[in-house]
């Protein structure tokens, strides 16, 4: 199998294991974009050959991301993105080896510290926190008892917010 043919099995393999997890459309035209990028990359470096990249060929990507900038806005890549395109490229060598088309899987075992995103970390309200929110909304208005509902509904429940959202026009 040559290098082009392995391509376009990986491509192929990408596209089965996006349709099983039920990626939205958004998040696969991400991951191929990430794809064709690092081919273009392979292809200058190493032929095209998928059989030739190692975890140190990895680990040079990796770098190469952390070092590029954004062709929109000439600032380096944020944190997210990097670990998205980098675990994009990863997914390759996954569908491959499964799909028993290489012996070894380079991206297994590798030891590679992703960048952290930074900014805020998300953690869960306390108890307390909860309660003095909920206690702060009045119910003896409508509009008052209605966000009561919704958020007491949300919190029982463990609804995204985006899940209590869709479903409002239900009732």
């Amino acid at each position: 199998m040559t290098g082009i043919d392995l391509r376009d099995l990986a491509y192929h393999l990408v596209e089965e294991d996006m349709s099983a997890r039920r990626l939205a459309p958004a998040t696969r035209g991400a991951i191929r974009a990430a794809q064709k990028e690092f081919f273009r990359i392979v292809s200058r470096r190493h032929s095209g050959n998928l059989r030739a990249i190692g975890k140190k060929e990895l680990v040079a990507y990796h770098a190469y991301l952390v070092e590029r900038k954004s062709k929109r806005t000439g600032e380096k890549l944020t944190a997210t993105t990097i670990n998205d395109r980098f675990h994009s490229v990863c997914l390759v060598f996954s569908v491959l080896y499964r799909g028993g088309a290489i012996d070894e899987n380079p991206a297994h075992g590798l030891k590679l510290d992703l960048v952290e995103p930074v900014g805020w970390k998300r953690r869960p309200l306390t108890m307390d926190e909860i309660t003095r929110f909920l206690e702060s909304i009045d119910p003896g208005t409508k509009q008052g008892l209605k966000d009561r509902t919704l958020f007491e509904l949300i919190y029982s429940s463990g609804l995204r917010v985006a899940e209590a959202a869709a479903g409002r026009h239900r009732f």
